[in-house]
């Protein structure tokens, strides 16, 4: 499961934006304006990994990599 949340200001808050599944070894691309973002990642195995962001040019790559939950 992919979430993307806009990150009000000084990361006090956050607005969820959109969630979606990926599959395993999946890709998931989504568009956004210039700002500050968080986006977390989670499988049903129970591995996690979030990135706060902040995206200032028109096109920005942000790859996670998950690995076994220990």
């Amino acid at each position: 499961m992919v979430w993307l949340s806009k990150i009000a200001e000084e990361f006090q808050q956050k607005e969820l934006l959109m969630h979606t599944l990926v599959p395993v070894n999946g890709t998931y691309e989504f568009y956004v304006i210039p700002g500050q973002y968080r986006i977390e990642v989670s499988t049903e195995k129970g591995c996690e990994e979030h990135k706060n962001v902040f995206i200032v040019h028109k096109e920005a790559r942000i790859d996670f990599v998950l690995g076994a939950k220990k």
